[in-house]
């Protein structure tokens, strides 16, 4: 593998600009897209748990071949090229059920490559030849230059022209991968004759407990990540004010990327969580009482925290806390077991009230048991989690004891 810092820095950079480009086109314009080709509030519902699920089944079944069968290297060929072909016959005229589950396929394929580049680059971070960070970033980029591009092509084209953009995206993202393949590991890591001595690792109740709040974060985002985009839309927004709305999220995420290391310097990574937490609980409120533009865009900005260094915050805590041969696993875990099945709980969830859907102010309602959720989730962290002692300290690098206490 290629260990100079410049080229690893540009070609995992480069997936990772892409593979958000095309989420910006599935998570803020595929339910535009589906409800003017007819799809009721809770079909929309229906296809947001349905690509919840292709993300936890494309990257478990990343991991899986990766440890089994094939290397890394090679595998991220294969992901881009299957969800060409899904994502080319969604050009075809078809009934919901068939929709459903090419949307699906899709998203298995477009989350299945993305365990195998953050594993590495977490690996190469702690080697110091790279920040997760700030490669990170970069997705954040490629979110607001597909949104950007939507939005503008929405308004000047309409809704047909986002399959073609999708499918554009695609493509790059299969050329970044053959990029980026000289970089990950040449062999499937086959550790299966070390399961059985680490197996209990993830049954232990402090990793449960973190898992939890990580779930319960994740499913506060429902509602944004479902409906946030018909919402703007029955308020009469444009293609292009919707896209503003996201990319000063994004915007804001990419500055708590950039400062992120004078928070670790002040602060520990539990608690750095547990205050994005309380600012998603804050974020959710505000959009559930306010449907004036001018406190929309504003609290668009709470994004950096709810999701930015929540994310960045967890991914260190659980880095911290898993053996070293199963640290590469940690983001599909995390992925799977946080924002997995906490994004399907709560989109599940929403979908039941969203058959109650009449008026603009039923949407508002959502937002108001995301907040929910969000708290619970932030009380729970509070209750089950204690505080880095010792000022300046990373909270991965806290022994156990005092990061997770026995008894409760």
């Amino acid at each position: 593998m290629n260990a100079n810092p410049q080229r690893l820095f540009l070609r995992f950079a480069q997936v990772s600009f892409f593979h958000y480009a095309v989420l910006a086109v599935t998570l803020a314009f595929f339910p535009i897209l589906f409800r003017e080709k007819g799809f009721s509030p809770e079909q929309l519902g229906i296809l947001g748990t349905l690509s919840v699920v292709a993300s936890v089944v494309g990257q478990s079944l990343g991991v899986w071949l990766t440890h089994r069968w094939v290397a890394p290297s090679r595998i991220v060929y294969f992901f881009p090229s299957l969800g060409l072909l899904f994502l080319c016959l969604l050009f075809l005229p078809l009934q919901s059920a068939s929709v459903f589950v090419l949307v699906f396929l899709f998203d298995c394929c477009h989350h299945g490559l993305i365990p195998q580049t953050d594993s590495q680059l977490l690996h190469y971070s702690s080697q110091g030849l790279l920040r997760f960070e700030r490669v990170r970033l970069f997705g954040s980029l490629g979110f607001i230059c597909g949104s950007l591009l939507l939005g503008l092509l929405i308004d000047y084209v309409g809704v047909v022209s986002i399959l073609p953009a999708a499918l554009f995206l695609m493509l790059c993202i299969l050329w970044s991968a053959s990029q980026v393949s000289e970089c990950l590991p040449q062999k499937p890591d086959r550790v299966a004759e070390e399961k059985t001595e680490h197996s209990g690792v993830y049954q232990k109740r402090p990793l449960i407990f973190f898992f939890l709040i990580v779930a319960c974060q994740w499913a506060s985002h429902a509602a944004l990540y479902v409906y946030f985009s018909v919402y703007l839309r029955e308020l009469a927004w444009s293609g292009r004010l919707i896209s503003l709305a996201w990319n000063l999220g994004v915007l804001a995420e990419i500055l708590t990327f950039i400062f992120l290391r004078s928070f670790d310097a002040r602060m520990s990574s539990l608690r750095l969580l547990q205050l994005s937490a309380a600012c998603g609980v804050f974020r959710w409120i505000i959009l559930a009482n306010f449907s004036q533009w001018y406190v929309i865009l504003p609290s668009q900005i709470l994004h950096g925290f709810s999701f930015g260094s929540f994310l960045i915050a967890s991914l260190k805590i659980l880095d911290g806390k898993l053996p070293q041969h199963l640290k590469r696993t940690g983001p599909a875990l995390l992925s799977t077991l946080g924002h997995g099945l906490g994004s399907l709980a709560g989109r599940g969830i929403l979908a039941v009230f969203a058959m109650r859907i009449h008026t603009v102010q039923d949407y508002q309602s959502l937002f108001l048991i995301s907040a929910g959720i969000g708290g619970f989730g932030f009380f729970l962290s509070i209750c089950t989690l204690r505080e880095n002692s010792r000022p300046g300290l990373p909270a991965e690098q806290l022994p156990q004891r005092l990061l997770f206490p026995r008894k409760l």
